[in-house]
């Protein structure tokens, strides 16, 4: 099996998708930091993040200039 990127995996940061990977993840390193943040978000956030990263990538999305 062999991993193939994107055809312009360069300009991959304006898709929603990576961006609402890259803001989840900042939310759950900022959990470990921050425990009010940890109390304040729901039990199960994470399979609702994924759920939204999932839905996400499934769009149609173009990486427009901006």
């Amino acid at each position: 099996m062999t991993v193939r990127l994107i055809s312009d995996w360069k300009r991959s940061h304006r898709l929603w998708s990576m961006r609402l990977l890259a803001l989840f993840g900042a939310i759950a390193a900022l959990e470990e930091i921050q425990p009010q943040l940890a109390a304040a978000l729901p039990p199960h956030w994470y399979a609702w993040a994924m759920l939204i990263i999932g839905v996400a990538r499934l769009v149609k999305q173009e990486a427009r200039d901006a």
